[in-house]
């Protein structure tokens, strides 16, 4: 005679305990669609609580690239002249666009500022955007007399007189370090040294 492991027995115990202890499944009746709409318009409608809802201030969408326009070369210009500190162009990074205006505007306060820096998504991005206007173009601009900088397909140009004492080699390797990156092709030089 063959013995039943008491494990076995433990488990097929317990399993019966489950089993009889579970009520009989009891089938639901199907409602009529009469019965459920007859429920539903019993029962109170629920709550409808209004939040209050916050509108957010109108932001200009940002230009996106025109799926037509061509990849283009940035473009910088600035210059002082008189009481008036030009700054044009075209940049693909609104916070590049920012920093260069903030800055200028911070450091030349008795200037008046003639704005027309533009930000075009079309245009190739550069990492010389970041570096720019601190230290270069600042140190430029108050260490040269009618100073013009500018960045047009790929060449750089320096123009104005070196103010007694200022280093046209300094400024001209700032500039190349500066504007040193995978879209600059050439620095055009015509700053000279101011005449004593």
């Amino acid at each position: 005679m063959k013995t039943i492991p008491l494990r076995r027995i433990v488990l097929l115990s317990g399993l019966a305990t489950v089993l009889w202890s579970c009520e009989e499944p009891r089938l639901a009746t199907p409602k009529t669609v009469e019965e459920t709409v007859k429920e539903v318009a019993q029962s109170p409608a629920p709550a409808i609580q209004e939040a209050p809802v916050a509108v957010p201030p109108a932001t200009p969408a940002p230009a996106e690239p025109a799926p037509d326009l061509p990849r283009a070369e940035p473009e910088l210009y600035i210059s002082i002249e008189g009481d008036r500190l030009i700054v044009r162009g075209a940049l693909a990074s609104r916070i590049q666009q920012e920093r260069i205006l903030e800055t200028l505007e911070r450091e030349f306060p008795d200037l008046k500022i003639e704005k027309d820096l533009r930000l075009e998504y079309h245009r190739i991005p550069v990492g010389w955007g970041n570096r720019v206007a601190s230290p270069f173009l600042v140190y430029y601009l108050k260490e040269v007399d009618s100073p013009k900088v500018s960045y047009e397909d790929g060449i750089v140009t320096l123009d104005g007189k070196a103010k007694k004492g200022a280093n046209v080699r300094l400024l001209t390797e700032m500039a190349i370090e500066t504007f040193s990156g995978d879209t600059t092709r050439d620095l055009v030089n015509h700053l000279v040294k101011q005449r004593r």
